[in-house]
C-alpha cells in the first residue's frame, strides 16, 4: 500500500512540474513579446520622426518660396508705380489740355488693337513660312502653341 501511495505522489509531482514549466515558458514568451513590442514602438517613433522631418523641410521650402514671391511682388509694384508716374509726366507734357479723357481711352484702345494686329500678323507669317516648308497642321500647332483650328483659320483666311 505504501508503494501505491508513493507512486501516486510521484505522478502528481510530475504533473505539477510540467504545469510549472509551461507557465514559466508562457512568462518568458510574454517577456519576449513585450521586448519585441518595445522595439516596434521604437521603430514607429523613428518613422514618425522621419515624417516630421520631411514635413518640416517641405514647410520650410514653401515658406522660402513664399518670401521670394513676396519680394518679386513688391519689386513689380515699385516698377508699376514708377511706370505710372512716368506715364503721367509724359501725358501731362505731351497732351493738350483740350484733349478729353474719352479721346485718351480711344487712343489707348487703338494702340492695343495695333499690338494685337501685330501679334496676329506675326502668327500669320510664321504659319505661312512653316506651311511653305511642308509642316503639317499638327506640327505647326505644336510648334507655335496654338490650336489646330486657329492654324486652319489662318490658312483659309490669309494663305491662298
Amino acid at each position: 500500500m505504501s508503494v501505491l501511495i508513493l507512486l501516486i505522489i510521484g505522478i502528481a509531482l510530475i504533473f505539477i512540474n510540467i504545469k510549472a514549466i509551461k507557465k514559466e515558458n508562457k512568462v518568458e514568451n510574454f517577456e519576449d513579446n513585450f521586448k519585441n513590442a518595445e522595439s516596434n514602438i521604437k521603430n514607429y517613433d523613428v518613422e514618425i520622426g522621419k515624417l516630421r522631418k520631411d514635413f518640416a523641410e517641405t514647410v520650410l521650402e514653401l515658406q522660402e518660396e513664399i518670401e521670394v514671391l513676396k519680394e518679386k511682388i513688391v519689386q513689380l509694384e515699385k516698377v508699376k508705380n514708377i511706370t505710372k508716374k512716368n506715364e503721367l509726366v509724359y501725358d501731362n507734357k505731351n497732351i493738350d489740355v483740350l484733349v478729353g479723357e474719352d479721346s485718351r481711352k480711344e487712343n489707348k484702345n487703338v494702340e492695343d488693337a495695333a499690338e494685337v494686329s501685330d501679334s496676329k500678323d506675326k502668327k500669320v507669317v510664321k504659319v505661312k513660312e512653316m506651311m511653305d516648308r511642308g509642316y503639317s497642321v499638327d506640327e505647326i500647332s505644336k510648334e507655335l502653341n496654338i490650336g489646330k483650328g486657329e492654324v486652319l483659320l489662318i490658312q483659309k483666311l490669309y494663305i491662298k
